[in-house]
Parts: C-alpha cells; sequence; structure tokens
C-alpha cells in the first residue's frame, strides 16, 4: 500500500481550495437567495404602499362625496340618481344647456378616471367661458351645482376685466370664468368590453367631443 503525505505547502492549497469552495457555494446557496428575497420583498412593499396610497385617496375621495351628500341634503337640495355609464350625450346637452346663458364658452373633457373607485366612473370637464358680469358668471356656477347629474366643482376662478390695467377703451367680454367639474357614472351597467373599446380610442373621441363643444360655443357672441 502505497502511502503519500502531504507537504505543509500542498495543505496549506487544500485548506484554500476549500475556503474558496465554502465561499462560492455560501455566495450561490445564501447570499443570492438572501439578496432575491429581499428584492421581492421590497416590490411587493412598494405595491402595498401604492395600494395603501389609492385605497386612501378612495376613502378620502368617498368621505368629500358624503359631506357633500349630506351638505346638499341640510340646503334642501334634491338627491339626483348617479346616472349609468355611458351618460356624454346627454351630459353635453345639459353641459350646453347651462352654458347657453354665457356668452362664449369651451369644454375640456379630461380622461376617464375609473381608478378611484371600484362602482363610479369619474368624468372631469374643465369650463372656460365669459360673461357680461360677474352675477351672471355665479348664477352659471350655481347652475353647474344644481344641474340634472350629480357633480363636483373641484375649483372655480372668476376674473373682472374691468379691474385689469388695460390699453384698450373697453372690452367685449366684462368677465372671465373657469370651472372644474367631475361628474360621476355609474358601473353599475357598463359591460367590461364598452371601457375596454374606450381605453382604445379615448383620447380622440373626447377630443373631438370637446372641440365640437369649442366650435359651437365659440359662434353666438352677445
Amino acid at each position: 500500500m502505497i502511502t503519500y503525505k502531504l507537504s505543509r505547502r500542498e495543505k496549506a492549497l487544500l485548506f484554500a481550495l476549500a475556503i474558496v469552495l465554502v465561499a462560492i457555494a455560501w455566495f450561490m446557496l445564501v447570499y443570492q437567495n438572501t439578496t432575491n428575497q429581499v428584492t421581492r420583498l421590497e416590490a411587493e412593499i412598494q405595491t402595498a404602499n401604492s395600494e395603501i396610497e389609492l385605497d386612501t385617496a378612495r376613502v378620502t375621495r368617498l368621505a368629500d362625496m358624503r359631506k357633500v351628500i349630506e351638505q346638499r341634503k341640510a340646503e334642501g337640495a334634491t338627491i339626483t340618481e348617479v346616472p349609468e355609464y355611458d351618460n356624454m350625450e346627454p351630459l353635453m346637452n345639459e353641459l350646453n344647456r347651462i352654458m347657453g346663458a354665457a356668452e362664449t364658452y369651451t369644454l375640456t373633457f379630461d380622461e376617464l378616471d375609473r381608478e378611484s373607485s371600484s362602482e363610479y366612473v369619474y368624468r372631469g370637464v374643465r369650463i372656460n367661458f365669459s360673461c357680461g358680469s360677474y352675477a351672471a358668471a355665479e348664477s352659471i356656477i350655481i347652475a353647474l351645482a344644481n344641474g340634472a347629474f350629480p357633480c363636483v366643482i373641484d375649483s372655480v376662478a372668476i376674473v373682472d376685466n374691468n379691474a385689469r390695467p388695460s390699453t384698450s377703451s373697453s372690452s367685449a367680454t366684462s368677465v372671465s370664468g373657469y370651472a372644474h367639474v367631475t361628474f360621476f357614472e355609474s358601473l353599475a351597467g357598463a359591460p367590461l368590453q364598452s371601457l375596454d373599446d374606450e381605453d382604445e380610442g379615448a383620447s380622440p373621441g373626447e377630443d373631438s367631443a370637446a372641440e365640437g363643444d369649442q366650435d359651437e360655443a365659440s359662434g353666438p357672441s352677445a
């Protein structure tokens, strides 16, 4: 039987090799696995935080809606039913009716918001208009708030052009107004396919509707 006695140098090399193999095994089996788990957990935490922020926004929005409803009830207003999706054509008729009191107006529709609620679609519209007096502008805003369809007026601005320094001797329209209004539509009767179809063509359709109203609004002038 032949025996071989390792030299001190060979023992040192084998020991170093064993350390390298253990380090490689630790890196592949422990470090990489732990790093992947940490990355996955961080992604899950980020997703959960995004969902929490979205849910918080939904709760806040619903609370604001309930507050508005209770306020309207306290004021003796008649609470109208939320129309089913898609209420675009009746809404356009209602807006044209209300804005007929203005000298000029334009309607620009936002992209539909279907992410903030599982029950409702939020249809935002930006309204720019001009009229002859502050009282007329105020009456238009009130008419929007008390219209046929439930909504929330998110922002309002009314500017008296006569109060501004101007080089011209007179102004054709003395008051300019702006309002952003969000209308609510129920998803109860909305087929999922119709919503998907609108996703594919929402921008051109809504842009053309807004442009059509702009043409109609800019024509008549007091």
